[in-house]
């Protein structure tokens, strides 16, 4: 068995701001009386976030120039090798008339830069290819030990490290160059909520995929915002009952900060702000899951040969990243990670391109049913299903 759990301390203080929250929230205004209250022909609710201006054609073509130019980069590296000599050309079929025997595909530098320079390569993986083919056609032909055999072997381990590099240049791309707001949210009118808390009828917190279950007198409660530059209309305090849909969106791929919070109602998106103080420590445990997920897809990207237990001494807070001061992660709750462990090997594998044939480090986490860390060696024990 596990470490005893700790029990939490009770914020009396917080306790008792939600529930002050909760009684008076049976006054606050509902949805119909917010909207007669903020007229959208007055208060335009469209999302000033939206104007932030996200370019995602123009993004993907910086990200496309950036990449090529990293190949190009790592191809001169190569053919400045002093074993390149073996690879630059194609295979003089006089000198090695079997060659093509057996040998299917034939590659060199020199085609690959020709390639290169005419745009044939669309996406770098295509580029990847060719040059690991140069160095695949070298050591079946050549013998193991064969110089030609041990330089392709070097040469192929230097293009790893630095095709490595462009991977995870691709990967920040990814979950940084977000739309401020998400796409399908953009053209709808949207209103902003601040100091809000999520309460089933009965007063207790709910995280806000469970918003349906917030019924009357419980609800969405917080405080109604005004766009920047409406000065004619006042905050006012609103409980939105039964949202029927919810939306989250990464802050940071590695899964440190609360995911930003939409609910839509029949009427309306609303965007969710800076939670209530006494429901903040909720959602961040409840939001545990989510911050997994993008920690999870971020380690993975950068090592897809990770084992179980180095994933999970990186959700316990270990820094994989190699940067010359790596930041330091905040250790995520185990229990919240096994607990919602399918709906995070779910979530990695439908929204992360690449990782949908779930590594085994995630196998293992879906079938996860207890744990117990072992303080002495540092690492993960106990026992998962078979």
């Amino acid at each position: 068995a596990g470490p005893a759990k700790k029990k939490k301390k009770v914020d009396s203080a917080a306790l008792a701001e939600a529930k002050a929250v909760f009684q008076a929230s049976v006054g606050y205004a509902v949805e119909d009386e917010s909207w007669i209250s903020y007229d959208q022909e007055k208060v335009d609710f469209t999302p000033v976030m939206a104007a932030e201006d996200h370019d995602p054609e123009k993004s993907e073509k910086n990200r496309i120039a950036k990449s090529k130019q990293k190949c190009k980069n790592a191809l001169k590296v190569l053919m400045n090798h002093n074993k390149a000599y073996f690879f630059k050309d194609p295979v003089n079929l006089e000198e090695a008339p079997d060659y093509l025997t057996l040998i299917e595909t034939p590659m060199d530098l020199s085609t690959i830069k020709d390639k290169m320079d005419k745009g044939a390569y669309v996406h770098h993986k295509d580029f990847a290819t060719d040059v690991r083919l140069v160095w695949e056609n070298a050591m079946v032909y050549n013998n193991g030990g064969d110089e030609v055999h041990e330089a392709a072997k070097k040469l192929s381990d230097m293009f790893e490290e630095r095709y490595a590099a462009i991977l995870r240049e691709e990967e920040d791309h990814q979950l940084s160059d977000k739309p401020k707001i998400p796409e399908e949210l953009l053209q709808v009118p949207q209103r902003h909520i601040a100091d809000w808390a999520i309460f089933d009828e009965n007063g207790k917190f709910l995280p806000p995929w469970y918003g349906s279950d917030a019924k009357s007198p419980g609800g969405v409660c917080g405080t109604l915002t005004v766009p920047e530059g409406c000065y004619d209309a006042l905050p006012l305090k609103v409980r939105l009952e039964e949202p029927n849909q919810w939306h989250a969106r990464c802050l940071d791929g590695l899964g440190c900060r609360v995911p930003q919070y939409w609910v839509k109602t029949d009427l309306s998106w609303y965007r969710l702000g800076k939670p209530l103080q006494s429901y903040a420590s909720f959602l961040h445990e409840e939001s545990t899951w989510l911050m997994a997920t993008h920690r999870i897809a971020s380690f993975l990207f950068q090592v897809p040969k990770a084992t179980f237990d180095e994933m999970v001494k990186v959700l316990e807070g270990k820094n994989w990243r190699r940067n010359p001061e790596p930041a330091k992660l905040l250790p995520l709750s185990m229990d919240m990670v096994f607990e919602k462990a399918q709906n995070i090997v779910g979530e990695v594998a439908s929204v992360y391109e690449g990782l949908e044939n779930k590594k085994p480090c995630l196998t293992l986490l879906s079938r996860a049913k207890k744990y117990a860390l072992d303080k002495d060696k540092g690492r993960l024990s106990g026992s998962s299903a078979g």
